[in-house]
């Protein structure tokens, strides 16, 4: 095959993929014309031309999109290859294109990927979108929109940038003229196709001949019979509707305004000619002037068919999806038939991935106009939306055969290559629709999507720019241009545009389409929150919080430190698209696409013990039969250390294994299938003087188990449901070395035993075990209400067996030996009914009611042995009494409120007061709401079963687009399960569900105010609280933080002791910056006044400032990735829970 730059042909070197009323092409300059068909394939050296009142879309093999007006001539004398340009000839007529190859550059300079020649002057192309005229006697007009074109001939040269035009005519310099809008000159370039039946009903006096040539295209004939009727001295509607209907086809919106304003009477006179006029206005980008219209039209016309449905295309263009379905609605009441409002309101419940409904309304429209303009292609989009990718291929199929220039159908079936893996045939398909109609934004989105996809990062920029042009008021093109930019670590950037898309979330359709990764990075706020800023993320979290959206419940898991609600939003947010982690786990594909991914990582940890790791992880997302998803992990760690821990002396050897299993399948669009499964095993020794815990060998056998649905009813009314269970046992035997014990036990015999220190712990057997049910529906009554009910059981067993002896100096009594068998259990059942209300526009309230019924219980039995005789047992008591047995059971049933109010009393401030009840459920999760207007509840400070009181008012305030600042009042009240030796085995917990995001970095570490889970049975802590978050620049940022605290601990045993790991004095320092790029670095300074490590306050940590510094570096490819965190840098070893700096190490290689 030869290089077409050669001039020699190479096959399907172009495709015509439009062609309105007539053209024709010819194989060489001596050939005879033929007539040109859509889908026809050119070679280099083809001629084209359109006839009078026709047009032609090409596209070219490099991608380069052209259209031709009427009455023009096009020769395709090369197409790029190697490096060489494309380069056409136009000796006469308008053409409009888009150069979509990006210009590659020498010497810091764009070379030209395209050069069209004319009679007068060469163009040579280095931009994307710009427009050449060449008139009867070859003058030759060029306009550029975007990028630059240089415009020469032997007599000078100009260079022309956006908004400018250059002129030159035969013999003549070219002369460059500036333009105050370049937009309008290319307003001709567009898929309007006249109807002339919809806008005129009377046929007679000779108006059914020119319709019938209009449908023929016969459009010159059409025209010049128009044009007489005109002139008539009596205006006639029929006439300025028809001519209108031809204008806005041959892109003359002006001429289009001009004729039928004389008949609209601002919208208060014909309405047919209003309604008309509305859409010329929309065509012509005047949205405020079709409102206009639209209003006064309203007035005098509201049962007008045609002006309800131009009022629909005004609202869906707007983003009033209420709107567009309220005027389709009044059509339908007037005429169940009107094939156009099954079609309207088909096209917003796709917008909204509304399945069922679109696919109802869609089929109806079809049913009533089978060749209706789009609706096909409509129905063929829905069903790829819907993953039902053999339905919408068929669809697809069959819309394109009927007709082969539908742009709605080549744009679906862009999307449908996209999700199927093919980003290159996407591109094509997109392409294609694009220079059909230019101004439809789902196509310049997509398209933006498969050039990001083929690693074309600039030329995706380019064209997201593009789509926010064309839909202004819509924030995905901002939203996607902010993951490109978080992609490539340009947090900066990745902030501006997540700034943009913010102010456009209430005009949102659906996210659904958009890939939710696994660290839910969809969500507007994951630059603020990598760079540092996490007070400020939070505030967007909970702003552009969607309980329908499996974005926003990943994204807030990251946003707690505690478990439970981590662990909850976390299975909130896989239960509503369990293909999230089957995403890649480098770049962001945009909207999920086919693909296997994995992993191998190294570790090096220093924390409790110092340990190494190596980890192995697999996952992938198929829709080779269904959207299929999985994740697999795998690590092997051994660590051998002396323990880090303030005032420990001893060391500790373990080695384990961890594996993790993550499968998601949605079987119809409507439901999605999750499971997840977890495995650890760690065996090890423990020597530890100051525990007594000298030398012991000890294991941990964890499993867990959840499976759980979520269901869509529609997109504002899901179904979720989980079952789980896990259990946890933990059992330790060795030497058992306690002075102090022995101490105790000699003062009790009044010492006439003496006993020695070197006990032994014979077997302690922790045996935990959990599970649990749950069951939530939220749905949108209506727009301002937010319903959310909600069932749930979970119990959890922690029962124990403690086996220790001490030796005594007496051989007649050896020793003494306690055996102590205990289980504590905790049942708990909810019903719970959660309420937000949209009050008004800077409004916010929630209301949530749960019946709670929580019933905690032991049985504790204990034998002790001294010597052989059981003293245990009444001297009265027989030889074989049994254990000491003692029971106690506790049950709540209560009624817990909790109410709030989100207020914004000027903009860019919110005010949110709360108050909260809630008795904390022996499970690891709940898919009822952990949030009260934004403010979760305060699951760290509460065990299973704990009663949490709350009241906090906390006052967010963006001052400017680079500072954002946060105080808070925060008063709590806790009262935590204490009976029976509750807090002896501690809560089951999950910590590995967050494993399940491959993509996840470490950027800026979270500063906690607690250093480690605070254990008591009840308290008081109040707290009052500021932060401030500032962007220096695109490459710096700083957060401070300060928290002062009071507490007091109201257990009988502990009275007005503090609670545990809260000093009154709190502050943080963090700076993130990026020296480099691909570089993420953040210094850390904190300080914390004294406090206690336990509930008796013997555990003094001293007041003192700990430093840490994180750093992170990435390839630009992202398969390589290196990790680093150093932390609790201090002087007082005092002052920390850990002796020595807490490090974490990790280096990771992805394909």
């Amino acid at each position: 095959m030869f290089s077409s730059s050669l001039g020699v042909a190479v096959a399907n070197d172009a495709e015509i993929v439009q062609l309105t009323g007539k053209g024709d092409t010819r194989e060489t300059a001596d050939a005879d014309w033929r007539p040109a068909a859509v889908r026809q394939k050119l070679l280099v050296g083809w001629f084209v031309r359109t006839r009078e009142m026709s047009q032609m879309a090409l596209l070219l093999r490099d991608s380069t999109q052209v259209r031709l007006n009427q009455l023009s001539i096009l020769n395709i004398k090369s197409v790029a290859v190697a490096g060489q340009p494309t380069r056409l000839e136009l000796p006469r007529g308008r053409a409009w294109a888009q150069a979509r190859q990006r210009p590659t550059e020498v010497a810091g300079r764009p070379q030209p990927t395209l050069e069209v020649s004319t009679p007068a002057a060469t163009a040579v192309i280095r931009g994307t979108d710009w427009e050449i005229v060449v008139d009867k006697d070859g003058t030759s007009t060029v306009t550029v929109l975007s990028g630059e074109v240089e415009f020469y001939n032997d007599h000078g040269r100009v260079a022309v940038r956006p908004n400018e035009q250059a002129r030159a005519a035969p013999g003549k310099a070219p002369t460059k003229i500036l333009l105050t809008n370049a937009a309008e000159r290319v307003q001709w370039v567009t898929a309007y196709r006249p109807q002339p039946r919809r806008w005129v009903k009377d046929y007679s006096g000779g108006i059914e001949d020119i319709v019938r040539s209009i449908e023929a295209e016969e459009f010159a004939v059409a025209l010049e019979a128009l044009s007489k009727a005109s002139k008539s001295p009596r205006r006639d509607l029929r006439v300025a509707l028809l001519l209108a209907d031809l204008n806005l086809y041959q892109g003359q919106a002006a001429d289009a305004i001009s004729l039928l304003e004389r008949h609209a009477g601002q919208g208060r006179g014909e309405p047919m000619a209003s309604a008309l006029l509305a859409r010329a206005f929309l065509i012509a980008g005047r949205i405020a002037d079709a409102g206009r219209i639209l209003g006064n039209a309203a007035q005098k016309h509201a049962a007008h068919v045609e002006v309800l449905l131009s009022q629909a295309e005004y609202s869906r263009i707007q983003g009033d999806v209420d709107g567009t379905r309220s005027a389709a609605r009044k059509v339908l009441e007037a005429d169940a038939k009107n094939a156009e409002a099954w079609y309207a309101i088909g096209r917003i419940e796709t917008e909204r991935e509304y399945a069922a409904a679109a696919r109802e309304a869609l089929m109806r429209a079809l049913s009533l106009q089978p060749k209706g303009p789009g609706y096909a292609g409509e129905l063929a989009t829905l069903e790829t939306f819907a993953n039902d990718f053999s339905a919408a291929q068929k669809a697809f199929d069959n819309a394109l055969a009927q007709q082969p220039d539908d742009y709605v159908a080549l744009t679906g079936l862009g999307v449908l290559q996209l999700k199927r893996g093919e980003p290159q045939a996407a591109l094509e398909s997109f392409l294609k629709a694009g220079v059909i109609e230019p101004r439809y934004a789902r196509a310049a989105l997509f398209t933006a999507v498969a050039y990001y996809q083929l690693g074309h990062t600039a030329r995706a920029l380019e064209t997201f720019e593009k789509a926010a042009k064309l839909d202004e008021k819509d924030p995905l093109p901002h939203l996607m241009m902010s993951l490109v930019h978080f992609d490539a670590l340009e947090l900066g950037k990745a902030i501006e545009t997540a700034r943009e898309a913010q102010t456009r979330m209430p005009y949102l359709k659906s996210l659904n389409q958009v890939l939710t990764d696994q660290k839910g990075n969809a969500n507007l706020g994951s630059a603020l929150a990598a760079f540092g800023m996490e007070e400020w993320s939070q505030a967007y979290a909970y702003d552009s919080y969607s309980p329908y959206w499996a974005g926003s419940h990943l994204f807030l898991a990251d946003r707690f430190s505690g478990t439970f609600n981590k662990n909850s939003e976390l299975f909130k947010g896989f239960l509503s698209d369990p293909s999230v982690f089957g995403a890649s786990n480098r770049f962001s594909s945009l909207v999920p696409v086919p693909g296997h991914y994995g992993s191998v990582a190294a570790t090096a940890n220093r924390d409790y013990f110092t340990e190494y790791g190596a980890n192995a992880t697999l996952n992938g997302y198929s829709v080779a039969l269904k959207p299929f998803s999985y994740f697999l992990s795998f690590d092997k760690t051994d660590g051998d250390s002396v323990i880090n821990r303030t005032d420990a002396d001893g060391r500790i050897r373990a080695r384990g294994e961890n594996f993790i299993l993550g499968l998601g399948i949605k079987p119809t669009h409507e439901l999605s299938l999750f499971a997840f499964v977890n495995s650890t095993n760690y065996e090890g020794r423990i020597s530890e003087r100051v525990s007594g815990l000298t030398d012991d060998n000890f294991s941990d056998d964890y499993w867990r188990h959840d499976v759980g649905l979520n269901y869509k009813f529609s997109p504002t009314n899901h179904l979720w449901f989980k079952f789980g269970e896990g259990s946890e046992k933990i059992p330790v035997a060795g030497a058992f070395v306690s002075q102090s014990i022995a101490d105790q036990l000699t003062a009790a015999t009044g010492s006439v035993l003496t006993f020695l220190p070197g006990g032994r712990l014979n077997a302690f057997h922790p045996d935990q075990s959990q599970r649990d049910v749950q069951l939530r529906h939220t749905l949108d009554v209506i727009p301002s209400w937010q319903l959310s009910w909600g069932v749930e059981y979970a119990e959890e067993g922690k029962p124990f067996f403690l086996d220790f002896q001490f030796p005594t100096t007496s051989p007649l009594f050896p020793s003494l030996r306690s055996q102590l068998s205990q289980d504590n259990r905790i049942e708990a059942s909810s019903v719970y009914l959660s309420n937000r209300f949209r009050i008004s526009g800077n409004l916010d309230a929630q209301l949530d009611l749960y019946y709670q019924d929580v019933k905690t219980s032991f049985v504790s039995r204990q034998t002790v042995l001294l010597g052989a005789i059981d003293i245990s047992c009444p001297p009265s008591a027989p030889p074989s009494c049994p254990p000491l047995t003692l029971t106690g059971e506790n049950v709540d049933r209560e009624l817990n409120p909790r109410l709030g109010i989100a207020w914004r009393p000027v903009p860019e401030h919110t005010v949110r007061l709360a108050a909260q009840l809630w008795r904390k459920p022996p499970g690891v999760n709940t898919l009822a709401p952990v949030d009260t207007v934004g403010i979760p509840v305060d699951d760290r400070i509460e065990a299973a079963g704990g009663r949490f009181k709350r009241a906090r008012i906390q006052h967010e305030m963006q001052l400017s687009t680079a500072t954002f600042a946060q105080w808070f009042a925060d008063y709590k009240e806790i009262d935590n399960p204490n009976a029976g030796g509750a807090a002896i085995v501690s809560d089951i917990s999950l910590i590995d569900l967050e494993r399940l995001r491959s993509r996840k970095r470490v950027y800026a570490a979270l500063q906690d105010y607690l250093e480690d889970k605070p254990k008591f049975g009840a308290g008081r802590v109040t707290q009052l609280g500021l932060a401030a978050n500032h962007l220096i620049g695109r490459n710096y940022t700083v957060a401070a933080r300060y928290v002062y605290a009071d507490t007091t601990n109201t257990t009988a045993a502990f009275q007005d002791r503090a609670v545990p790991f809260h000093p009154r004095h709190y502050a943080n320092l963090a700076l993130t910056w990026q020296p480099y790029y691909r570089w993420i670095v953040g210094p850390t300074a904190t300080y914390r006044s004294t406090r206690f490590g336990d509930e008796a306050n013997t555990e003094l940590l001293t007041a003192g400032w700990s430093f840490g510094l994180n750093a992170y570096w990435e390839s630009e490819d992202k398969r390589l990735s290196v990790a680093a965190l150093i932390d609790q840098l201090h002087s007082d070893k005092k002052s920390s829970i850990y002796r020595h700096p807490v490090i974490q190490l990790q280096g990771a290689y992805r394909f």
